[in-house]
């Protein structure tokens, strides 16, 4: 009974693996006109199903989905030694936050950067390869927009409390400062710190300062509560020598 219990699980599996990268699949599950079913994932990359080569309907396994979501399955970065079992209505989430995936240098598109390994490894890269883009914060962190407030966008890492924060600083059309730190970790622990961002003048008393709890660089950088607006006359004031100081603080919430 053992044994026979251990095949039907196999062939079930089998089952779940996607007709393409047959990886096994999450739902939503997608079928072929012929019952080939294939992941959400690969769907908007084809055209046709690879197994039959037929075309995809509008139509949704939900008896499989319903099946899937009593699955329990080891990690897909199994490869890379997370021996973590969870069922597929929860690995999403899991793979979201696990220690054991595979990350892409936050580079990848604007440098051409084809880095591609563990999490704990990526400060060890940023330091020899993006060097430039670091710096480490002690207490508050003194730094500068080159460029004013002509420039389109600036970017830095910041190595604060073990951790890796990338923060982001782009002129929008609307004449108008967008400021946002995004923690890089597991979505999860993105809410467990803040950050401050303070505008000064020297010898004056005359200052701006502005607060907000990091974002995960997984979320969208534009989405609503996920930055700080600022009006770019209002930063104008500040600017030294054709350059905008600015002194930024993340901590602990």
């Amino acid at each position: 009974m053992e044994n026979f219990n251990r095949d039907l699980n196999k062939d079930f599996l089998k089952e779940l693996e996607c007709a393409a990268c047959m990886e096994l699949m999450l739902p939503p599950i997608h079928s072929c006109e012929y019952g080939h079913n294939i992941c959400s994932t690969c769907k908007p990359t084809r055209t046709v199903c690879p197994s039959c080569r037929g075309p995809f309907v509008n139509i949704r396994n939900l008896a499989l989905e319903r099946m899937a979501r009593n699955v329990k399955q080891r990690c897909t970065s199994r490869a890379f030694g997370c021996s973590e079992m969870c069922y597929l209505n929860f690995m999403t989430d899991h793979k979201a936050a696990c220690a054991y995936a595979p990350y892409t240098c936050p580079f990848a598109n604007e440098k051409s950067c084809d880095w591609g390994d563990l999490y704990r490894n990526l400060k060890e890269h940023l330091l020899e390869k993006h060097s430039d883009y670091v710096t480490e914060q002690n207490d508050a962190t003194d730094l500068v927009m080159e460029t004013g407030i002509r420039g389109l966008q600036e970017r830095k890492f910041v190595f604060a409390y073990d951790e890796i924060f990338y923060t982001y600083i782009y002129i929008l059309q609307n004449n108008c400062c967008y400021f946002s730190v995004r923690y890089i970790g597991a979505p999860e622990n993105a809410s467990k710190y803040g950050y401050k961002i303070c505008f000064s003048k020297s010898n004056s008393i005359e200052n701006i300062v502005v607060s907000q709890v990091t974002s995960s660089i997984a979320e969208d950088i534009f989405a609503p509560g996920k930055g700080i607006m600022l009006p770019c006359d209002l930063l104008k004031r500040f600017i030294v020598s054709g350059k905008l100081p600015y002194t930024l603080e993340i901590f602990q919430v």
